[in-house]
């Protein structure tokens, strides 16, 4: 019986209940001179479950269950009655993971290939050509959600700083923490970190729509920054630097609820990412700064 549902923000649900159950069995022995005892066996049980559903389709499933056992034995031969009682606990977790929906998306764009019989495997790469006219078309694309994005985030993060919740603000500081951590401190790749920084943002808002509209460009989100990585010649690990100044003075404005503020750092880091992304041109060579 489902005791508690909700659904979040971003349209993720979270789904909770309990249960009852009560089970038995008995057992007879007979000899061929008639009976000579029997068993009754009786399990009650309670349990509780919760499952999460995520938006892509993926669910997470956690179930917890206490049983007491109740065992009476009796024989018919002047033998005395013998009573066993027992307890058990059980727990089990269930996902159902996107691999395929992974899979599906990596074979969509051309990364890897299928073999039936044989498996998924990595295509051959290209050898890098800044001159290609498929990276022309796709900076084109990435500037046009880049202008999308600057109609809707920085109305985000206005909102986000009236709104916020303490959740939030965890949220977006771990996000800015674990890409300072990643980026700049490992000089990993922390694209990924960027988006979540984004997504809490919107989060924030208590908005659908807003949420929506951040998930909708994620892949450009994450291929834009992978981009501007592939055809820049300077080290990534100054641009993290650079980058990683505008997400926190972001959120330093949301955590103290100036909304005008936030808005206005959210409108600028968009605008250098935009300006980022229309000086690195293909066989340019070394970006302006």
């Amino acid at each position: 019986m489902d005791v508690f549902r909700r659904e979040l923000p971003d349209g993720s649900r979270d789904q909770a209940g309990a249960y009852f159950a009560i089970g038995g069995d008995q057992g007879r022995v007979t000899h061929f001179d008639g009976s000579q005892g029997n068993s009754n066996f009786n399990a009650y049980s309670f349990g509780g479950y919760w499952t999460h559903f995520g938006t892509s389709g993926w669910y997470t499933d956690m179930v917890l269950q206490g049983t007491y056992y109740d065992i009476n034995s009796s024989a018919n031969r002047g033998l005395p009655a013998l009573r066993t009682v027992g307890q058990g606990l059980a727990t089990s977790v269930e996902a159902r993971p996107v691999i395929r929906q992974a899979l599906d998306r990596l074979r969509k764009d051309g990364l890897v290939k299928s073999r039936r019989g044989s498996g998924t495997f990595v295509k051959q790469r290209h050898p890098r050509n800044v001159q290609n006219l498929n990276s022309v078309e796709k900076i084109g694309e990435l500037i046009e959600n880049l202008e999308f994005r600057m109609l809707v985030e920085p109305a985000s993060a206005f909102l986000a700083a009236q709104r916020r919740s303490d959740s939030d603000l965890n949220a977006m500081k771990l996000a800015v923490e674990e890409y300072n951590e990643v980026a700049v401190v490992n000089r990993g790749v922390g694209h990924h970190l960027d988006f979540a920084f984004h997504l809490a943002v919107a989060t924030a808002t208590a908005n659908r729509r807003i949420v929506a509209g951040v998930r909708m460009v994620e892949f450009d989100i994450d291929h834009g920054v992978n981009l501007v990585r592939y055809l820049e010649n300077y080290d990534h690990y100054e641009r993290s630097k650079l980058v990683f100044a505008e997400p926190s003075r972001i959120f330093k404005a949301i955590e103290s609820q100036d909304a005008d503020a936030a808005k206005a750092a959210m409108r600028n880091h968009l605008e250098l990412a935009r300006i980022r992304m229309m000086k690195v041109q293909p066989g340019r060579g070394r970006p302006e700064r």
